[in-house]
């Protein structure tokens, strides 16, 4: 299974979560890390279960795993934003999550950004966005960065193998007339830092370090 199939299947049982607990639309997905245990293949059965495991006055925590015959697959914990119809935060109703049992303005979520700038003086690549990666909000599906990762990767000669750590975090939102470019830089014992930049902005950034190692 890609890492783009495995956000899609994220996005997929939060949808349908937060629409069996009758909660509103207007969730983007800020962050996401991915600790990997071992990859789903062909014609496997996937179980997953999905939770919230806090929130903050603006923001939510969902934590996903995915099993393969009872043993851990993949776990996941991505961090949502909850925006109005002018894509601008949005305060939670408390009300509205009751059935959770977690209390609204959780100290420990927070959606400040923790991800570096690129080093100055990276030259970049071109990246091309597809008709095919806009969803119905008008910009680039958050799926589709993870597929970038799979292509940085690749450009650096490592193969997505497990078990690894990867983590993609979301800035701003990639517009289809956007003319993106990767910045690679790659680490020591198979570490990578990459960015999806648009001139200056930094848009999307990606940490990928093999093995189960604790994040930073």
């Amino acid at each position: 299974m890609r890492l783009d199939a495995v956000a899609r299947f994220l996005q997929d049982i939060a949808t349908d979560d937060a629409r069996d607990a009758g909660l509103a639309d207007g969730w983007v997905v800020r962050r996401t890390t991915m600790t990997v245990h071992r990859l789903p293949r062909f014609r496997d059965d996937v179980d997953l279960v999905t939770r919230c495991s806090g929130m903050s006055l603006t923001a939510a925590e969902r934590c996903t795993d995915l099993t393969l015959d009872g043993e851990p697959a993949v776990d996941t914990v991505s961090l949502w934003a909850f925006v109005g119809g002018d894509g601008r935060p949005q305060r939670i109703d408390p009300i509205a999550f009751e059935q959770y049992g977690i209390p609204v303005g959780s100290p420990r979520i927070s959606t400040r950004l923790r991800h570096p700038d690129p080093p100055a003086g990276v030259a970049g690549r071109p990246w091309v966005v597809r008709v095919a990666d806009v969803d119905v909000l008008g910009h680039v599906n958050n799926a589709v960065a993870w597929a970038v990762v799979e292509e940085v990767l690749a450009d650096v000669g490592i193969t997505v193998e497990a078990p690894f750590v990867a983590e993609v975090e979301f800035r701003t939102a990639l517009a289809p007339d956007d003319t993106p470019e990767l910045v690679v830089v790659p680490g020591a014992d198979g570490e990578v830092r990459a960015w999806v930049r648009c001139g200056d902005a930094v848009r999307t950034s990606a940490w990928f370090v093999p093995g189960a190692g604790p994040r930073s």
